[in-house]
This record gives structure tokens, C-alpha cells and sequence, in this order.
């Protein structure tokens, strides 16, 4: 499980209040961001928005394929909402960890319970447990290679025979065969 914080206590009813209006915030800050971005052209994915207590600071989580540059936007944000912007970009499994769901197998997002650190798969390492990369159902709700291989693969490593090796069977002796696959 991801770490959670402490909770000190019930918030109070003037507490309370100031969550509501954080989170009124945020949702009016994320409608504002999006319509902005779409006039000035900035092609970016807005997965959070969130404030801090203090309402000093807000931060606008985002995805993007490539680098962009949004200092007319930010300019446009601190000068509507006042205050600190910060933007900050995550990756795909980041958005998915942030997201949560529930994946293929029915289980929670490995990346949304209890992955700490988020590590990429590689294909090369996909390979090495000879398993077909372009197959959709290796893939996770983020388009990357699911993290449970890398789970597989070291639980696989010394247990799993070489190319070369023979297999004894009780009918035959037979050589590794390609690895099968869910459907």
C-alpha cells in the first residue's frame, strides 16, 4: 500500500468549509486551464488540480506527449486565480497511479495500491521472458508494458530453463516451448 499520511483529526465545521472551497477551486481552476490552454494552442492533458491549504499555491498536474511551453499560460492562471502556480508533468503510469482503476485481471492498479516506486518495463526485458511485446493484453490502462511482468520475471528467474536446455518429461524429452498466453 502507498503510504499514507497521519490524519490528526475530524476537521471542524470552519475546516470542512475551506476543503469544500479548495475543491470548488480546483474544479473551477481545472474548467478555467482547459479553455485556456485549447485558445492558446497547448496541447497538454490535465489529470489534478489541487491547492494548498494556505490557498497560496496551486499545482495543475498534466500529461503531454512532447515539451511544451505554457508561460502565457501560467501568467494567464496566476493572474485569474491569484497566487503560486506550479505545473507539474507526470508520465502515463504516474496519471494511472493518480487515477487508480482496476486492471485486466480484476485486481486493483498495481501502480494505485501498492507500488511505491514506478519502474518502467522495458521490451528488452519483455523479450527475455519471450513474450510477444506487441500483444494488447501485456499492455496496462496506460499503454505501457504491465508492471506485474517485472513481478513475473523475478519470481521466474532461475526457475525458468534455457533456450538450449532439455526438458524431461514423463513421456519425452522435449525443449522449451513459447509461453502461453491468457486470452
Amino acid at each position: 500500500m502507498r503510504a499514507m499520511k497521519s490524519i490528526l483529526r475530524k476537521p471542524d465545521a470552519e475546516e470542512a468549509e475551506l476543503i469544500a472551497r479548495l475543491e470548488h477551486l480546483s474544479e473551477e481552476a481545472a474548467r478555467y486551464c482547459k479553455v485556456k490552454a485549447a485558445d492558446l494552442n497547448v496541447r497538454l492533458k490535465l489529470v489534478e488540480v489541487y491547492g494548498a491549504m494556505d490557498r497560496r499555491q496551486l499545482t495543475f498536474v498534466y500529461t503531454a506527449d512532447e515539451r511544451i511551453d505554457f508561460r502565457e499560460l501560467v501568467r494567464d492562471l496566476a493572474r485569474r486565480f491569484g497566487g503560486r502556480i506550479e505545473m507539474r508533468q507526470v508520465g502515463v503510469r504516474e496519471e494511472a497511479r493518480r487515477l487508480g482503476g482496476i486492471d485486466t485481471c480484476g485486481l486493483v492498479l498495481c501502480c494505485a495500491s501498492f507500488l511505491t516506486d514506478v519502474k518502467p518495463v522495458t521490451a528488452k526485458q519483455a523479450k527475455k521472458m519471450d513474450l510477444p511485446i506487441d500483444d494488447p493484453r501485456l499492455l496496462g490502462v496506460c499503454g505501457r508494458l504491465k508492471c506485474c511482468l517485472m513481478f513475473e520475471m523475478m519470481d521466474a528467474q532461475g526457475k525458468i530453463p534455457s533456450q538450449a536446455q532439455q526438458l524431461i518429461t514423463p513421456t519425452k524429452a522435449n525443449s522449451p516451448s513459447s509461453p502461453v498466453l491468457p486470452s
